[in-house]
């Protein structure tokens, strides 16, 4: 059966020489939560290095440095167990920004065509990237291309990590098949492991974006639809939360970097709705915006709905 965790993206907060490694065993202690209580008792450090492969010294110099970081844990305690230290791990019941993972991320069956000696660090990077991706996808999308698709630069300043370490670890990414190069960025390809949507509000924080731009249009919005708003989604993923994360990586408003993308013609603006309904000049005669008029102008087909079904007696 598979089980899905919930990493909260302040894994971006998690620094130190083994930070790759750090990521992994901070989303392992995470999936062995108890979401009843949001706590955790029975782990020790021998199993986290037997489960993860990392030598024992490794997992003890590492936890304690978890544990006290206030964005990952609320908090945590020590007791004895039949001669044996525990820690009780205390979780926050929500994390204000946070995405799914599942279990299989801890199958090394899963990462075959990566040599061993490898693949908790690349483990750990998946984990940062995904942390770094916009919200409900698995993409991260340059701010200015690199030479040969890839920006090494950029992702060192927002991983906050050593540019060469970077290209190690990815490149065998690339080569291993668990990233891939799209247009202006890099994409994790397994979302068996790594689903799509961060958080079920994504619809809701998505809906409300449409319904402010059609306020500052003068248009009355269609209600909402999960299955429209889905499909909109995935062709136009970026959110305004993320032109402010941008923004703040730059130093600047969200409105001048906004302006900015524009007025460099950045290739991301593709992927923000509310410049593609203004690009497309989306504005119906009546004030009214329907889905249906809405797919017609975006050339989007609309989603089938479910036939009711007839009963014979």
């Amino acid at each position: 059966m598979i089980q899905y965790t919930v990493i909260t993206k302040d894994i971006t907060k998690i620094d130190g020489n083994n930070k790759l490694e750090a990521i992994l065993i901070y989303a392992y202690i995470k999936s062995r939560e108890n979401y009843t209580t949001h706590m955790l008792d029975n782990l020790t450090y021998e199993e986290i290095s037997f489960h993860l492969n990392i030598p024992l010294q490794t997992v003890k110099n590492i936890v304690p440095t978890l544990y006290g970081n206030k964005y990952l844990f609320n908090g945590h305690e020590y007791f004895y167990k039949d001669n044996k230290t525990y820690i009780k791990y205390c979780f926050y019941e929500t994390y204000q920004n946070f995405f799914y993972i599942s279990n299989n991320l801890f199958k090394l069956e899963n990462y075959s065509k990566i040599p061993t000696q490898y693949v908790n660090q690349i483990r750990g990077l998946l984990l940062l990237m995904k942390a770094h991706c916009l919200n409900g996808t698995n993409c991260y999308f340059f701010q200015r291309k690199g030479k040969d698709g890839i920006n090494y630069a950029e992702l060192s300043r927002a991983f906050k990590m050593d540019r060469d370490t970077i290209e190690k670890y990815l490149s065998k990414a690339l080569d291993g098949g668990l990233i891939r190069k799209i247009d202006n960025g890099i994409e994790i390809m397994d979302s068996n492991i790594f689903p799509y949507y961060s958080n079920k509000t994504y619809y809701d924080e998505y809906y409300k974006m449409l319904c402010k731009w059609c306020n500052q249009k003068g248009i009355v919005p269609p209600c909402k639809d999960n299955s429209c708003l889905s499909i909109l989604s995935c062709h136009y993923p970026l959110l305004i939360n993320d032109i402010a994360y941008l923004a703040k990586s730059e130093e600047m408003t969200p409105t001048d970097y906004y302006k900015w993308m524009i007025e460099t013609k950045q290739s991301m603006l593709n992927k923000f709705f509310p410049y593609r309904l203004s690009n497309k000049k989306v504005q119906p005669h009546d004030g009214y915006l329907t889905w249906n008029y809405l797919f017609k102008a975006l050339n989007l087909k609309l989603p089938t709905k479910p036939q009711p079904q007839s009963f014979t007696m």
